[in-house]
């Protein structure tokens, strides 16, 4: 039931009331001069029995004398308001609808239009991560129908896997189902939710003056059981709850509908009870069609059909009896006054347990269960004219195949697709494989190799990014090194000595390493040892493998001069009992500059000593000695003149060395 002021309801029952109308097309407004007559059509049970989980789009027929331009697909609103002696009501809207198609007849427009529920007939595509909420399902359907919602949604009902292959109406009727509900576009244009419920208040009450007829047309019904079927994809399954026969219970089909979900729905429905009737009526606007009502219905007999006793009579001798029902079918027409056609079916009982079926109905049934129906899912597959067969996931990916495409891919993105043209098959994305074997030519702009091996490969051009790693047992053959070039070295220096292989050799700036193994070193320049900033001592090692019968050494061959330099002094060890040979060329000299220190055994041709001084030469023990004249011998002692000036006594010497500096 929609809010209206007092006075409108007050001027609405009036026998004598006095309506205005005027209808909005986009931004034009005609008033009610051109409007000539309009129904409206609203129904949330259109299978016939009480239901739900509809989503049935509201229908306007409209007729306008006009000679205005009505735009294509205009959004159309017709709004009512009541006159009295009390001043004018408010304006009523009675919906907002779009023109579906229009005709032209002795000048009257006549335009069938639909609220927005129409829209709902196209598939729904979600751009949600599932599981998702009925809440975020629900909000994406409005959003692609460009509608806002005024419905109540249990925000732990869940989609678990995307509904996909279904209709944005499919869609909202199961969200509207697990809220014992039928999804409906409101009078003011937003998506809301018809509810029902054992406790539905009554919110009208239609009195026996108030319509012309308003007949019982079934017994009441009653709902104490409800039955939810699934066959989505397929595979049927099915849940229930309640007791009571077939004129008792609800059957629905979801898929989406679980255990607990069922058990919310029977504790609202359980019990739930209308009288069904048909009523032409004078017609109350700001009901809606779910709304819970009593009917007063005028009960008599004539004195023939009274065969009670007159203790048993039991009439109403002042209000008559009524009966609860809902408004579950609604027709509002209004042609310059305003009547409603209202109505509730439901099977009887017998319509509920009795059904038999002709040939014909058997044979129909029978084809509609085995052919293969256009724009149907099976399993996620369909059959459209348009693409032919089509396959798609709840994932949101699908596959086409017709006689002109075979595509793989998600949405519009095509993965894999099948050029007919060039016959290639064509890949948008990353292929990935155990396995494969490829004949002919493989071309790739890059191709990453970070988890894989290449056992085999011959490969003429090689431009490696980066490193290159090699394994322990890894060789470069370099007969199957080619491409070079007799400028490399000079190419190389060009570039900065950037790393530069050939077949006779590498070229680089810098080599690091823990060791190097080869058999000839040709260095230009120098060779430098250690770190410059260390104290710590720095070894040139040479070694070979000649047995001690042999002779071994150190061969040292120097173009030009050997400079030895060091800063606290050089020193030269020729091992324990190895020698140091230094071998010079012609008349070749060895300059030393600073200080000499030579252990051992240093055997010279010839030394020059010139300007240079031999700190601490020593000399062997030479034990006794008196150089050949006897102990106790006087020595006579001369001066200059050789004249005897005295005398002294000659004593034999003991065992010593000479230290001698030479300058």
């Amino acid at each position: 039931m929609y809010q209206v002021s007092d006075l409108f309801k007050k001027y609405a029952r009036n026998y004598d009331r006095t309506l205005d109308a005027k209808v909005l097309i986009d931004d034009l407004t005609l008033t009610s001069s051109a409007v000539v007559e309009f129904t409206i059509e609203d129904d949330i049970a259109p299978s016939g029995d009480f239901s739900i989980g509809t989503a049935t789009a509201s229908k306007l027929n409209l007729s306008l004398r006009t000679v205005e331009t009505i735009p294509v697909n205009a959004k159309i609103v017709p709004y009512i308001r009541f006159l009295g002696s009390e001043g004018e009501s408010e304006w009523f809207k009675l919906g907002e609808y779009f023109i579906d198609s229009r005709i032209i007849e002795q000048k009257v427009w006549k335009l069938t239009c639909f609220d927005r529920m129409i829209y709902g007939e196209q598939d729904f595509i979600s751009s949600l991560i599932y599981p998702a909420t009925m809440q975020a399902v629900w909000d994406e359907c409005c959003g692609i129908l460009g509608v806002e919602s005024s419905a109540d949604i249990n925000q732990a009902y869940t989609f678990q896997v995307a509904p996909t292959g279904h209709k944005i109406r499919e869609v909202l009727g199961f969200i509207a189902a697990a809220h014992v509900a039928s999804a409906k576009i409101m009078k003011d244009g937003t998506m809301g939710l018809i509810k029902f419920a054992k406790s539905s208040q009554t919110v009208e009450k239609i009195t026996a003056s108030n319509y012309i007829k308003a007949p019982v047309t079934n017994p009441a019904k009653s709902i104490t059981k409800i039955v939810v079927t699934s066959n989505n994809q397929g595979d049927t399954s099915q849940i229930e709850v309640g007791e009571g026969d077939e004129s008792k219970t609800l059957t629905i089909n979801n898929p989406y509908i679980n255990q607990n979900i069922l058990n919310d729905m029977y504790a609202t429905l359980n019990g739930f009870r209308y009288v069904p009737y048909s009523m032409e009526w004078f017609c109350y606007p700001w009901l809606e069609v779910g709304d819970t009502i009593d009917i007063e219905q005028f009960q008599t007999l004539s004195w023939l059909e009274a065969t009670m006793p007159w203790k048993d009579a039991d009439f109403p001798w002042r209000d008559l009896p009524t009966f609860n029902t809902v408004l579950m079918k609604n027709t509002i027409s209004y042609k310059g006054g305003l009547k409603a056609s209202s109505s509730a079916s439901a099977a009887s009982a017998q319509q509920s347990e009795t059904k038999f079926k002709g040939p014909l109905t058997r044979k129909v049934e029978h084809i509609d269960k085995t052919a293969v129906k256009e724009n149907k899912n099976y399993y996620g597959v369909s059959i459209t004219r348009e693409e032919g067969i089509r396959v798609d996931s709840t994932s949101g990916s699908s596959a086409i195949f017709n006689g002109d495409t075979i595509s793989l891919g998600a949405s519009s993105d095509s993965g894999i697709y099948f050029d007919y043209l060039t016959g290639k098959y064509r890949i948008n994305g990353t292929l990935e494989a155990v396995d494969g074997h490829f004949d002919g030519t493989v071309l790739a702009e890059n191709i990453d190799t970070t988890n894989a091996k290449i056992s085999v490969a011959q490969i003429e051009d090689l431009i490696v990014g980066n490193n290159v790693e090699m394994g322990p047992n890894a060789m470069i053959a370099w007969n199957k090194v080619i491409g070079s070039n007799a400028g490399a070295v000079s190419a190389w220096e060009d570039s900065g000595y950037a790393t530069h292989i050939t077949s006779s050799g590498v070229y680089t700036g810098s080599i690091y390493a823990n060791q190097i193994y080869g058999g000839v070193a040709n260095l230009n320049d120098e060779v430098n040892i250690g770190d410059p900033n260390s104290l710590m001592p720095k070894s040139l090692n040479f070694y070979n493998n000649a047995s001690s019968s042999s002779w071994s050494g150190l061969s040292l061959n120097i173009d030009g001069a050997l400079l030895l330099d060091s800063y606290n002094g050089v020193s030269i060890y020729g091992g324990p009992f190895n020698w140091i040979d230094i071998g010079l060329h012609g008349q070749d000299n060895i300059y030393l500059f600073g200080d000499v220190e030579i252990n051992g055994t240093c055997k010279f041709n010839a030394v020059d000593f010139s300007d240079s001084y031999v700190d601490g030469l020593y000399t062997d023990n030479t034990g006794l000695h008196n150089h050949g004249i006897a102990g106790g011998t006087r020595l006579a002692k001369v001066d200059e003149n050789n004249n005897i000036t005295g005398y002294v006594t000659w004593v034999e010497s003991g065992g010593h060395s000479h230290i001698v500096d030479a300058y």
